[in-house]
C-alpha cells in the first residue's frame, strides 16, 4: 500500500518579457503540461538579506495582478487548470494579522473570484528548520522549536488540500483477479466478493476534469462491472461490493 503523497516540482513563474522569450519564455507551456495542479507562491515579507526580483514588494499588488493574469492564460492555453487551497479561516486571520502584505493579497483573491481560505500562509525559513532537524533525527530539537515559535508545520495541510482526505493505491501482483486484489486491502473483501465496478485512472482523469463524480465516465461508458475471474490493471479505479 502507498500512502498519500504530493510530488511538488519547483517551475519558475512568468517574468517580465517572457513573451519576447525572457526566462523560460514559452518552454513554460511544456512543464506546466507535465503537473496536475499549481500553487502559485508569492512573497509577503520584508527581508533586505531576500532580493526582490523587481527590487521591493509592490504594496498594491500590481505587478502580482499581471503576473497571475499571465500565468493564468499560459495555463489554460496548455489545457490545465488553476485551483486556490483552502486554509481554516481562523488561521488565516492570526497570521494576516501579522503581516502587512496578506490583507492585500486577500482582497485581490476575493475580487478575483475567491475567498480568503484560499490562502494557505507559510515560512519557508520555519519549514526548511523543520526539515532539517527531521532529516538529522533531531526529534528532541524539532518538538522543542515547535513548542518555541508556536505554529505548526504547513506541509501536511498543503497536502492533505491538494486532494481527498484519504487518498492511497494497492500494489497487487501482475494477473491479480480482482477477488484477490479485493483481499489486498481487507481479506472480508475477498471472503465476501460479490463483484467489482471498475473504470481506469486515465478515463477518471480525462473525463471527470478534476470532479469527484463518476457520472461522466458512465456516460461515457467506460464504467463497468467485473467478476471473479476479472484480472486486475496497472491504474484501475475499483469499488468492491462484498457481502
Amino acid at each position: 500500500m502507498y500512502p498519500a503523497y504530493l510530488q511538488v516540482t519547483d517551475i519558475a513563474g512568468l517574468i517580465k518579457g517572457a513573451s519576447q522569450g525572457e526566462g523560460l519564455g514559452n518552454s513554460f507551456l511544456s512543464h506546466i503540461q507535465a503537473v496536475d495542479g499549481m500553487y502559485h507562491i508569492v512573497r509577503a515579507f520584508d527581508n533586505d538579506e531576500v532580493l526582490h526580483v523587481d527590487d521591493s514588494i509592490d504594496p498594491d499588488l500590481d505587478i502580482l495582478a499581471k503576473t497571475i493574469i499571465s500565468e493564468e492564460a499560459v495555463v489554460r492555453k496548455a489545457g490545465g487548470k488553476f485551483k486556490m487551497n483552502p486554509l481554516f479561516p481562523s488561521t488565516v486571520e492570526k497570521i494576516r494579522a501579522k503581516s502587512k502584505y496578506l490583507p492585500l493579497i486577500a482582497k485581490w483573491v476575493t475580487t478575483h473570484g475567491g475567498l480568503p481560505r484560499d490562502i494557505i500562509p507559510f515560512s519557508v525559513e520555519f519549514e526548511e528548520n523543520v526539515y532539517k532537524m527531521k532529516k538529522e533525527g533531531n526529534e528532541e530539537g524539532m518538538i522543542r522549536f515547535l513548542e518555541e515559535s508556536k505554529v505548526k508545520s504547513r506541509l501536511e495541510k498543503i497536502v492533505t488540500e491538494a486532494g481527498e482526505k484519504e487518498i492511497r493505491c494497492w500494489t497487487v501482483p501482475r494477473g491479480c483477479l480482482a477477488p484477490q486484489a479485493a483481499g489486498a486491502i481487507h481479506g472480508d473483501f475477498e471472503r465476501g466478493f460479490i463483484k467489482a465496478e471498475v473504470c481506469s485512472y486515465q478515463d477518471f482523469h480525462d473525463l471527470c476534469e478534476g470532479g469527484k463524480s463518476m457520472g461522466p465516465i458512465k456516460a461515457a461508458g467506460k464504467y463497468r462491472q467485473e467478476g471473479k475471474t476479472y484480472v486486475v490493471q496497472d491504474g484501475d479505479i475499483i469499488h468492491f461490493q462484498f457481502t
